[in-house]
């Protein structure tokens, strides 16, 4: 799971002498002075200045609130509907799923329950609304008959995630490097003490929605991928 993979990140750069973490310090805007990023700022107003900007908080970034860079939209053909059931097996580290024309369902073991995912057309949400619970019930169904659907009961049951694909057509400015999104929404900030170079990316995890600012020193910069955001589906 992907919290766990920051718990590993968060361990490993751990071992560093310069790497120190804070929890609740979400960044509020970029610091710009005379052309070139020298810092951020938080939301509590505090300021933490930096040679050097790495910035990482996805689709809803300041980076693209301010348009200090340019983003090239390409388009994406689906959503996702995410929810999870309960498990009736002790089956563990199992990855499922029903690939058929006009359905996809992934199913991701998360140990007692189903992090389940069903794939539909961009936009297409308002007419799966329309045509009813039991219709949406029936599509995860015929594609997973075994598992156990009595627990989703109501729309609110499932979570949209808008998928969309873009890209910066430049990456960087005096001061600013822009590594990548995350498929997250909690925006968290990352400075490193030794380098004084601050990150702000973000971060979301499934069990808590803490904000957490960390310190750490990046070796090696990560790629990018696709932008994605999760709201509750529209009534």
């Amino acid at each position: 799971p992907q919290w766990e993979f920051f718990d590993f990140l968060r361990q490993e750069a751990a071992r560093y002498d310069g790497f120190s973490l804070e929890m609740q310090a979400p960044v509020e805007n970029l610091i710009e002075e005379q052309g070139r990023v020298v810092g951020v700022q938080r939301v509590n107003g505090g300021v933490e200045r930096a040679r050097l900007t790495i910035a990482a908080d996805g689709r809803s970034s300041i980076v693209r609130r301010t348009n200090m860079l340019q983003v090239q939209t390409l388009g994406a053909p689906m959503d996702i509907l995410w929810f999870r059931v309960g498990k009736t097996t002790n089956t563990g580290g199992v990855l499922r799923g029903s690939f058929e024309r006009g359905r996809l369902v992934v199913l991701i073991d998360r140990g007692d329950y189903w992090q389940c995912a069903l794939v539909i057309p961009k936009g297409g949400i308002e007419q799966l609304r329309a045509r009813g619970l039991e219709h949406v019930r029936d599509l995860i169904a015929a594609a997973a008959p075994d598992l156990d659907l009595g627990e989703v009961d109501a729309f609110e049951d499932f979570h949209l995630l808008s998928v969309s694909l873009d890209r910066l057509t430049r990456w960087h400015k005096p001061g600013l490097l822009a590594i990548g999104v995350n498929p997250c929404c909690v925006r968290t900030s990352l400075t490193c003490a030794r380098r004084r170079t601050a990150t702000i990316s973000a971060l979301k995890s499934a069990s808590t929605s803490k904000t957490l600012s960390k310190r750490s020193h990046l070796r090696r910069a990560p790629h990018s991928s696709s932008s994605r955001t999760r709201s509750p589906i529209p009534r």
